[in-house]
């Protein structure tokens, strides 16, 4: 399987977050077993710079980095300089709003990505470049069959 950790290399790609739902079943077609269902997007890459797939550990990185920036809001919500009337060339006021609605945003995507770890056993993080249209292609393909559920989808 071609796979890699890090970023694709093209600056265009997409980010899935994909629940493998049937692990175990094999297809009735091609006799491929769903757990090997990584390896088979890895071998339909043209070269290893299209893909990238992590594992549940990548899901426990995001969750670690959310809850850092949950901190880093909470410490600027509470920062004196916000206390003071303009900030910037916006008021204090402004900028308290928005860190809070940033800060709520980062929490429930927090309970979110917490969610997926409870709810599915076989979780997998994967970017594709986006001039590999088929291999976009093959998840929505996946997903339509039940085999995989898209959790999550960001075009980068």
């Amino acid at each position: 399987m071609k796979t890699r950790s890090g970023f694709v290399s093209n600056s265009s790609s997409t980010s899935y977050i994909v629940a493998i739902l049937k692990p175990k079943d094999k297809c009735p077609t091609c006799g491929i077993c769903i757990s090997d269902l990584l390896d088979v997007i890895g071998n339909f890459s043209r070269d290893d710079d299209d893909l990238v797939i992590d594992g549940q550990e990548e899901l426990q990185f995001r969750i670690n980095e959310i809850q850092g920036e949950i901190e880093s809001y909470t410490e600027d919500i509470e920062n004196p300089l916000l206390q003071t009337p303009s900030y910037g060339n916006r008021t204090a006021e402004e900028w308290r709003k928005d860190l809070i609605k940033w800060r709520d945003i980062s929490k429930q995507r927090l309970e979110e990505f917490k969610g997926y770890i409870e709810k599915y056993d076989n979780i997998s993080s994967i970017r594709i470049s986006n001039h590999v249209q088929g291999l976009h292609s093959l998840l929505s393909v996946l997903e339509t069959y039940g085999v995989i559920k898209i959790l999550e989808k960001d075009d980068l």
